[in-house]
């Protein structure tokens, strides 16, 4: 369990499938495919010709370094991902590890846009209605975006 704490954040997220993620599965994927493609670029000009698609590689490449960068370790251990969240610190204030175990659950206290703000109900709904266990080994399977 201690694990799950870890890695879902206060909100619900988990914070090892974001994209900020210094240690999630996008950031190293980054990395494993810019190692593999080592020395490509010079190729992807010469089949540019052939098929226009590797004209992009370039600005694929950069987009893979970025990736390479993330280092977000997570809101419970000091990272902030979105600006509008309380509940980084309101869970601790309140002695809860998650949203829903708080008798103010759902609250009006962030500042999320709608589609967030679903999320994070949505998400702490199922956990409060099938547990923590249920709710991360079904959050694993599905895309974060």
């Amino acid at each position: 369990m201690k694990s799950h704490i870890e890695e879902l954040a206060p909100c619900g997220l988990n914070c090892r499938t974001c994209v900020r993620s210094s240690s999630g599965p996008i950031k190293e994927s980054a990395e494993s495919l810019l190692k593999h493609l080592e020395g490509f670029s010079s190729f992807a000009e010469k089949f540019s010709g052939v098929n226009p698609v590797y004209a992009n590689y370039r600005a694929f490449e950069d987009f893979l370094t970025h990736l390479t960068k993330a280092d977000c370790k997570g809101c419970r251990n000091g990272s902030e991902c979105f600006a509008g969240c309380s509940a980084k610190n309101c869970h601790k204030e309140n002695n809860v590890s998650y949203c829903f175990q708080c008798s103010e659950f759902p609250c009006s206290k962030n500042s999320f846009p709608p589609a967030l703000e679903e999320k994070w109900k949505n998400n702490n709904f199922f956990m409060k209605d099938n547990g923590i266990q249920a709710f991360y080994e079904k959050q694993v399977k599905e895309p974060r975006y």
